[in-house]
């Protein structure tokens, strides 16, 4: 039994650095300025209403904090191919909702039937496009919640 508390000290700082480099692949934190760190390894902070993800000296912005999220457990899975798409997913939805609004908003200007056929058609073109690039977002979404149960249950 360790009674000296330098020994005390000693024991304590050993364990606790070692459970930090176990649970360090699991572990996620809010910091008090709202930022999120991700395996003590990504910084995912709020600027401006997008998402930006911090890692080493590389930047990477999303238009939500989950799809920033999604994009960190693939990189940290090293599921690069999936990370890549999910980047460019997150810019074409971002795209396709700037151009469903535009398109909204010059039905709501125009009177003319042909212009207002025309943008109809092209609004649920975009509708469309937005529906699928949603869909598959979900399918990595989904995929990254079942990477990180998997990893929860193995580190109990």
């Amino acid at each position: 039994m360790i009674t000296n508390k330098h020994d005390i000290n000693k024991v304590t700082n050993f364990l606790s650095k070692e459970y930090m480099k176990n649970m360090s692949s699991i572990s996620i934190f809010q910091n008090a300025d709202g930022s999120y760190e991700f395996f003590n390894k990504y910084l995912i902070r709020e600027d401006k209403g997008r998402f930006v993800v911090v890692l080493s000296h590389t930047e990477k912005t999303f238009s939500s904090l989950k799809n920033a999220v999604t994009w960190c457990v693939h990189d940290n899975q090293n599921k690069f191919s999936n990370a890549n798409r999910i980047e460019y997913l997150d810019v074409m939805i971002s795209g396709t909702e700037v151009a469903i609004d535009m398109h909204k908003k010059l039905l709501k200007k125009n009177k003319d039937m042909e212009f207002t056929l025309i943008h109809l058609a092209k609004l649920n073109e975009e509708k469309l496009k937005r529906a699928a690039l949603l869909k598959e977002m979900n399918g990595f979404i989904l995929d990254s919640n079942n990477l990180q149960t998997k990893k929860f249950a193995m580190k109990r």
